[in-house]
């Protein structure tokens, strides 16, 4: 048997409304990607591509430039889960002293314990869009490999070869993402300027590989946890993706669909009198793509 937050206890600052933010909140790479909102089974993204066809005939109507309209589909799922807790459960430990007096009444845990299990619930919920946005992000790039992805080989990543593989990466770049990269400050939208995602194992070995070559440290960098940059790009730790895969992207170019960011009933409470018991449970769809193929770079094992 379960424990669970009582119905009757005040969420204090951390309103139901807040819970599928703050699921994001505690995934905090996932922030960065494009959120759209509202999709219950499918949306069919819009893609929008231009090409300028230059003549020199000032007399001439040559209407060879094109612009184009496609859509790619993108899914969501459903995840659902719940949690149950008797009365009876915390009457027979020290916490009993907590309770309030009487049988009948809602509360079945106490106040500091139910405010901790639910903020343990978001931050496992955040675990779990983790790990479906590393592996569903993998599964769509390994299943487009032979489409316009720009895929790279590499090893097993270790400290001693990592910035050879991140490098190869690099070389496989498409102009457009090395424009956004080179911006000085008035040839290309900074915002969508591609990062390094690095699972936590290569990572490891990226700060391993660098520190054994510098001898100087950005203290700043190293207190807020993040790290040196690699070619002017920022290397992101994108903790659940798998150890030997390097993804170069614009955040913006990786779109994570839900439902309803503000939903207001994703986590539900039912107190059952008849058995002293209360019912917990959550739910909410995820789902993620990546937008513009062309824009990615893919590196994994062969």
């Amino acid at each position: 048997m379960g424990l669970s937050v009582a119905a009757n206890l005040d969420w204090h600052n951390r309103k139901p409304e807040k819970f599928i933010d703050q699921i994001i909140a505690n995934a905090n790479v996932v922030q960065r990607f494009d959120w759209i909102d509202g999709v219950k089974s499918k949306v069919a993204l819009p893609i929008y591509d231009a090409t300028l066809v230059y003549h020199n005939d000032l007399c001439t109507f040559d209407p060879r430039s094109t612009a184009s309209i496609d859509e790619k589909e993108m899914t969501v799922t459903t995840y659902k889960w719940d949690f149950q807790n008797c009365k009876a459960v915390l009457e027979t430990e020290y916490r009993s002293m907590l309770l309030r007096k009487g049988q009948l009444n809602e509360e079945t845990m106490d106040m500091d314990f139910a405010d901790w299990v639910f903020d343990r619930f978001a931050k496992l919920n955040g675990n779990k869009i983790l790990t479906l946005a590393s592996a569903g992000l993998v599964t769509k790039l390994d299943a487009d490999i032979d489409s316009d992805i720009n895929t790279e080989t590499i090893l097993a990543l270790t400290s001693a070869n990592i910035l050879e593989e991140m490098e190869d990466c690099y070389e496989a770049m498409t102009d457009n993402m090395l424009t956004a990269l080179y911006n000085n400050g008035n040839d290309a939208d900074r915002t969508l300027a591609p990062v390094i995602f690095l699972g936590s194992a290569a990572y490891r070995a990226y700060q391993i590989a660098v520190a054994a070559q510098t001898t100087t440290y950005d203290l700043a960098r190293q207190a807020d946890g993040s790290f040196l940059p690699y070619f002017g790009m920022e290397v992101v730790h994108f903790p659940s993706l798998a150890a030997n895969k390097i993804v170069i992207a614009a955040p913006q170019n990786i779109a994570a669909l839900t439902d309803d960011m503000r939903d207001s009933t994703a986590i539900q409470s039912l107190y059952e009198p008849r058995t002293n018991t209360l019912d917990i449970w959550g739910q909410f769809k995820f789902g993620i793509d990546y937008k513009n193929g062309a824009e990615i770079v893919y590196g994994a094992t062969a």
